[in-house]
């Protein structure tokens, strides 16, 4: 069963006519006030506030908000404000996971994130809890700023899963940054038509693997067309290879959804779920399937689809005894995945210079360490599977002393003296 659930608000509802002109921006001033007003260098914040500034308000007229303000937050919600140690994390980790990749590799290098940045950049502990059973992580306001929930989650050390930096955080910047690049210069129409008939306003209430099944890289990609876009570029840049490889596999099988006849069946079903976690070389996760919770607080049972006798509908095995799994579909869903990422892939080039391939290496690159030869080192697990190196939490090779995240946090220490 999923741990948790995650919902933007589509930037697509917001007031287009409220986005910033970029024709028009002076990107030479600032545009919020109080700019000369003196920080108090006896004060605890005051690094952190001298690197805000510099970081990013000066060089792209950002306002990087830490202290919650209950003005710029979802007053029905009842929320918390972030730490002030998780938020300087968060801070450094967008400059070095966001801000920076883009300046190295947009082909305006100078004036892009001047002219496409969100102007205010706002912080909230927790994470927003709605009454469907979804968690909103994050969410975007009229392109001009962006709203980073569940900071008080933050874990470096954590990078893949549903607690991983990627879902609560980097995977929502490049989504809602996504929308943003989407409303200047729109993508392509041939996009919107290649999934006509299976988007799903009940989205919430799909199953990853039947929405991966059905050509979205996720569920909420399947909720309509602008969704789809920020989400296809957002998974695509922040998935590493392995997690990316797997969603693409698992989108090739068939998958079902079927409801309990009754209490007994779901009790029999979960225990044969829990059989394959304890012996799995004798029941098979594939063709058993999980509980997946909706919103309404019950529950379906999700599997693949395997090949069943028509008059008994018992599984029919293949020679070997094996399980046979359905592939049904005429076009198989990894091409339609690849497909959006090809229309992305020369959006992106054509309009704003950026090679996502590259985006896509620069990004893990920094989060996963690598070989001299530039490719990722991978070491076995706990259970013998190969897993990415986190670069974030293993030594820094100029600093062996102390870990990658210690030196990119000293940055802001920098500041204590200036």
């Amino acid at each position: 069963m999923k741990e948790m659930r995650k919902i933007w608000i589509p930037l697509c509802v917001a007031v287009l006519t409220a986005l910033l002109s970029c024709s028009d921006d002076d990107f030479t001033k600032t545009i919020f006030e109080n700019e000369s007003v003196q920080q108090d260098k006896n004060s605890y914040t005051y690094a952190f506030d001298a690197y805000l500034k510099a970081t990013f308000r000066d060089p792209y007229n950002v306002d990087f908000i830490y202290r919650m303000q209950d003005i710029g937050s979802d007053m029905q919600k009842d929320l918390v404000p972030a730490s002030y140690e998780q938020s300087v994390q968060l801070a450094v980790l967008s400059e070095y996971l966001w801000y920076d990749v883009y300046r190295k590799l947009a082909g305006e290098k100078d004036v892009f994130l001047k002219k496409y940045s969100p102007r205010i950049i706002h912080l909230i502990g927790s994470p927003g809890y709605n009454t469907d059973g979804t968690l909103t992580l994050g969410y975007a306001t009229n392109g001009t700023k962006i709203t980073l929930q569940a900071v008080n989650w933050l874990d470096y050390r954590v990078i893949e899963g549903t607690r991983g930096l990627n879902y609560l955080f980097f995977h929502t910047m490049h989504h809602e940054f996504t929308h943003i690049l989407d409303q200047t210069i729109s993508h392509p129409q041939a996009f919107n038509i290649i999934s006509t008939g299976l988007y799903n306003s009940d989205w919430n209430n799909t199953p990853e693997e039947i929405a991966n099944s059905n050509g979205f890289v996720t569920a909420y990609a399947s909720a309509n067309t602008t969704e789809d876009w920020a989400e296809t570029v957002s998974n695509y840049v922040t998935m590493n290879q392995d997690v990316w490889d797997n969603m693409m596999m698992v989108a090739d099988f068939d998958w079902e959804s079927i409801d309990f006849r009754d209490n007994q069946q779901r009790d029999s079903i979960q225990r044969l779920n829990n059989l394959t976690k304890t012996a799995p070389d004798f029941y098979n996760i594939d063709s058993i399937g999980y509980a997946f919770k909706q919103g309404s607080g019950e529950y379906k049972w999700v599997r693949k689809a395997i090949v069943r006798d028509a008059m008994t509908n018992a599984p029919v095995t293949d020679a070997n005894g094996n399980i046979q799994y359905l592939h049904n579909k005429t076009i198989k869903a990894s091409d339609i995945i690849t497909q959006k990422v090809e229309l992305a892939r020369l959006w992106l080039k054509d309009n704003y210079q950026i090679d996502i391939d590259e985006l896509r290496k620069e990004v893990q690159t920094r989060q996963y360490l690598t070989n001299d030869d530039g490719d990722f080192i991978k070491v076995p697990d706990v259970n013998g599977n190969l897993q990415y190196v986190n670069r974030l939490a293993a030594p820094d090779p100029e600093n062996p002393g102390q870990s990658f995240m210690e030196t990119l946090l000293k940055t802001v220490d920098a500041f204590k003296d200036n």
